[in-house]
Order: structure tokens, then sequence, then C-alpha cells
């Protein structure tokens, strides 16, 4: 009975991440907000993982901090590498 839950909690979770990833990737400005603001978005998606176990239920809760996990560890620090790249190719022209 655990393994099933856990497993919907992660599926949840990564669909949210792959979400999110597609609407950072296709949006200019979100992509702007993501480069600039990578460990706010952070914070923020903790906040809203914390806001949804207390209002909206565990399972969402759960994904969301799935989908926070994700994003902290894949896609946060291909963010930061891809701005740091962005600012030393502006500094050598």
């Amino acid at each position: 009975m655990f393994v099933p839950v856990v497993s919907a909690y992660v599926l949840s979770g990564v669909m949210t991440l792959l979400g999110l990833v597609f609407l950072i990737e296709n949006s200019n400005t979100l992509k702007a907000i993501a480069y600039h603001c990578n460990k706010l978005l952070d914070i923020a998606i903790f906040a809203f993982g914390v806001y949804c176990k207390l209002h909206l239920g565990v399972t969402i809760g759960m994904a969301m901090v799935f989908a926070g996990l994700g994003y902290s560890m894949v896609y946060g620090p291909y963010v930061r590498d891809m701005y740091r790249m962005k600012q030393n190719k502006s500094k050598i022209k």
C-alpha cells in the first residue's frame, strides 16, 4: 500500500516539474525571470508546497515537494550554468 502512494506522489511531482520546465523554456519572459531569480524560485516552490499541504491536501503538497526537489537538483543548476555562460560571453565581447 505504501509503494503506490509514494509512486503517485513522485509521478505527480515529475509531471508538475516537466510542465514548469516546458513553460519556462517556451516563454522568454519566464526564462529571464528564472535566470535572474533562480534561488527565489526555489523558495517560492517550497513555500507553495507547504501551502498545498496545509490547504489543498497531501497529494498535491507532496507532488509540489517532489517537483521542488527536481527543480532544485536538476533544472536549477542547469539554469544557473546557462546564466553564468551567458554572463561570461558578454564579458568576452
